[in-house]
């Protein structure tokens, strides 16, 4: 279900409607195919069976839900979202900063570029695809963010945190260390 940050007193508007500690996980009954660990509820024993367990050595950069749920999806578990099961998480002044929102965004996209490379397997035209795209999702989300900064700060920060994402997965193809988070 949806975590929903609560952003500290002083925080500036525009920050706030950019919200950029909200993922949208999608709408009652949509089926995912990885998650995070702030709003879950599962059964204990596909975990169990699949013999899963968190990988320490994502433990600086984050990342590790990410992992396991992909990983527990490809084992046949179904992972359905909801959108009435919500909560309310304090957002840390220390998390609002740009460096932080910039490194979550670049691991948040090297992050999924390792499991959808997985999924492509070895094919060199599928990972070229992969790369062509999210070049070109990097620079139009730059572009558009610099377009839009004098106009609309909030829209600027979302399109610059879709360029992060998307130079995340860049940082996949000569197979970079996630960033450090933590």
């Amino acid at each position: 279900g949806p975590v929903f940050p609560q952003y500290p007193e002083g925080t500036p508007d525009w920050l706030v409607r950019a919200n950029p500690l909200y993922v949208d996980w999608g709408t009652r009954g949509q089926l995912v195919e990885t998650g995070r660990t702030g709003n879950v509820l599962m059964r204990r024993e596909p975990v169990e069976r699949a013999r899963l367990r968190f990988d320490p050595e994502l433990g600086a950069t984050g990342g590790e839900d990410t992992e396991f749920f992909r990983a527990l999806a490809r084992s046949g578990v179904r992972m359905v979202v909801t959108d009435d099961a919500r909560i309310w998480e304090e957002a840390p002044p220390d998390r609002l900063r740009p460096g932080y929102l910039r490194r979550r965004s670049l691991r948040k996209g090297q992050s999924y570029a390792r499991f959808r490379l997985r999924d492509i397997g070895g094919t060199r035209f599928g990972r070229m695809l992969f790369f062509a795209d999210a070049l070109a999702k990097t620079a139009a989300a730059t572009a558009g963010a610099a377009a839009l900064r004098p106009f609309d700060r909030a829209r600027s920060l979302q399109l610059a945190l879709k360029g992060w994402m998307n130079a995340g997965k860049l940082r996949e193809l000569p197979g970079w260390p996630l960033p450090r988070m933590y």
